[in-house]
């Protein structure tokens, strides 16, 4: 993947993160997070959170606690009427999957 491809990826998903009111200080755990599963269907939820818990050295139940964190926020913070967490009241891993769909749509 060329540096430019991974640039849209990025910023596709802030855009979608943006859109949907998560503030920004969980905008790179919440990218990391899309972007795991985006790169590989399989791994599931709790895995890519795990994941990025080793990498961050830090426990996977915060990383968890973290993107509930941030979609409770987007809950309570999306305006627009054409963002998904206006509309619904996702789980994180909904709202994730939700994200991984609209990334593969755009690119």
């Amino acid at each position: 993947m060329s540096n430019n491809q991974k640039t849209d990826r990025i910023r596709t998903v802030c855009a979608f993160l943006c859109e949907n009111g998560i503030p920004e200080r969980y905008h790179d755990l919440m990218q990391a997070i899309i972007l795991t599963l985006a790169d590989d269907p399989d791994c599931s939820f709790e895995n890519a959170c795990r994941n990025y818990a080793v990498q961050n050295r830090i426990s996977g139940e915060s990383v968890i606690r973290a993107c509930k964190r941030a979609v409770c926020s987007g809950w309570e913070q999306a305006e627009s009427p054409t963002a998904l967490l206006f509309r619904q009241r996702l789980s994180p891993e909904v709202f994730v999957r939700n994200a991984v769909d609209a990334l593969k749509n755009k690119l």
